[in-house]
């Protein structure tokens, strides 16, 4: 048993690359911890008497080093960012937000009384230009739609920061005793001690770092130009998880972040301000995934291939598979809803890039490359089967509402919400993206009657091959690594969860919670 145990442990440790003289390749944190968090789903939509509130929270269990972080907010629709800023995390810190409505216009905003550094600094009181060192002051900022004006036929309102989703990427390091040049004038500054909480639970010179981000920069070696002076390649280590709550409806929904490893052997230490870094950035490109007994490694390469394809080639499952339950009962009875999240977290990096005429997997553009998308979005097909508890079955006539303009049953942004109902029911509408004229992602798929309870799978048949000699296996049983091949990865990427509601009306007590989505994986030689 130990040998076999030993078997398996080096043959998974050089598939993914721990090996010595093996290439770093990406991979899924398994054990909820790595370089990148993706957060499938945050929403502010009202609801009832009330909105929304999505909390998030982002943990780094590193006890020697510190974190340089991009911290990353991106509407539903297009994947377009709204708000952006680098957060410095200490060793065993921990930074935590709140995405929330505006007092004014009820859109979207960030709050936090965090004392953890910012780059810019979050303001005290949301007064742009304000500064504070007053231990967990209110801070909060307001969304923006700079980066979308003019797109989706012309639907550029704040209305569209209401959903979306969000990304933490590792940029660098901090180590203890690493010293960045500062800005001219300024003295360089140890990133590693401004950025440690002193016993107040404050970081002691934040301003120091903010102010080394400050132009202009006396040379080359500076926080913005290589070589990235004072910082180290990411170790990993952050974790993360989201709650999304609606006080007077009583119910919270929780779930944790997915984990990317091993995304990058190079600092990314860009500087507060920039697009950068993306999950296009991967580096190198190389991925490895599991795939039923083997451990499936991948060098995607440059060129002519999307530079997100190794994140891409990580979420590409041919079929998301979850429970749903829906229920409309009298005044003593439960009622029930479901809504689905699906996240396609890569779309974009795959369509918004000019340059690159092959966007597979994603087949939605195959024209007007890196132009803004439709006002009906960018559809993909997928063909729904659904199933009741009984083993009956539906996988005809099974539809998403409203239509698309494409022929069957298609998701057509970057965060889809699907709401569950029964023939002549109302939509489960858990979440409310099927809601009112200011809702965004949401579609509506509807069930044969005695189909109230059960579980859907949805599949994908879209596909990429990956280039001739790049995809290697490694059986994790017996060791044997297989000759070097192409290998169709079938399905697109994907993540998310379904959102659960359960309302007692005869005792008025609300209930909510949440499933992770299940996959299936299809890569063939």
């Amino acid at each position: 048993m130990k040998f076999k145990t030993r078997m398996i442990n080096a043959a998974v440790a050089a598939a993914l690359g721990t090996v010595a003289g093996a290439a770093q390749a990406v991979n899924l944190g398994n054990d909820g911890q790595g370089m990148v968090l993706i957060y499938p789903y945050y929403t502010v939509q009202n609801k009832g008497s009330t909105a929304f509130d999505t909390y998030i929270s982002v943990v780094n269990s590193d006890s020697v080093n510190g974190k340089a972080v991009k911290v990353r907010f991106l509407e539903g629709k297009n994947s377009v960012e709204v708000l952006d800023f680098n957060l410095y995390l200490s060793p065993n810190d921990m930074w935590v937000g709140n995405i929330t409505r505006n007092v004014g216009d009820a859109n979207a905003r960030l709050s936090t009384t965090d004392n953890s550094c910012t780059v810019p600094e979050i303001p005290p009181g949301g007064v742009i230009g304000a500064t504070s060192t007053v231990p967990g002051i209110a801070r909060w900022v307001s969304f923006v739609n700079n980066g979308y004006l003019g797109d989706l036929a012309k639907d550029d309102s704040l209305s569209r920061t209401r959903e979306g989703y969000v990304e933490i990427i590792s940029m660098a390091d901090i180590q203890p005793g690493g010293v960045t040049d500062g800005a001219q004038g300024t003295p360089a500054l140890n990133t590693y001690n401004a950025s440690l909480h002193n016993s107040a639970g404050v970081p002691p010179n934040c301003a120091g770092i903010r102010a080394a981000w400050t132009p202009p920069f006396p040379g080359a070696n500076d926080y913005n130009t290589p070589p990235n002076d004072g910082v180290f390649p990411p170790t990993g280590g952050l974790s993360g998880a989201a709650t999304i709550i609606n006080p007077n409806e009583g119910t919270d929904i929780t779930y944790d972040a997915v984990a990317v490893d091993n995304f990058s052997a190079i600092a990314l230490h860009f500087e507060p301000g920039s697009i950068q870094p993306q999950l296009s950035d991967v580096n190198p490109k190389n991925s490895a995934v599991f795939s039923g007994t083997d451990v499936v490694r991948t060098t995607w390469g440059i060129g002519i291939l999307p530079p997100a394809m190794p994140v891409t080639a990580l979420f590409m499952r041919n079929a998301v598979i979850n429970e749903y339950a829906y229920a409309v009962g009298g005044p003593t009875a439960p009622t029930l809803g479901t809504d689905w999240v699906v996240n396609f977290p890569t779309k974009r990096l795959h369509l918004a890039e000019p340059a690159i005429a092959n966007k597979l997997p994603f087949v939605s553009l195959t024209a007007g490359i890196g132009a803004p998308l439709t006002s009906t979005g960018a559809c993909e097909l997928t063909t729904p089967t659904a199933y009741n508890r009984e083993e009956g079955v539906i996988t005809t006539g099974l539809g998403f509402s409203p239509p698309r303009t494409q022929p069957g049953q298609n998701l057509c942004w970057e965060v889809n919400v699907i709401s569950i109902d029964s023939a002549g029911g109302t939509i489960s509408n858990v979440l409310n993206s099927n809601g009112g004229v200011l809702a965004t992602t949401g579609i509506r798929m509807t069930l044969n009657p005695g189909f109230t309870e059960g579980w859907i799978r949805m599949a994908f048949a879209q596909a990429r091959t990956a280039p001739v000699g790049s995809t290697v296996r490694t059986n994790i049983y017996t060791g044997l690594v297989g000759p070097a091949t192409a290998s169709v990865y079938t399905g697109l990427p994907m993540l998310g969860f379904s959102a659960v509601s359960f309302v007692n009306t005869s005792t008025v007590a609300n209930y909510g919670g949440s499933y992770t989505h299940r996959y299936s994986r299809n890569i063939n030689p």
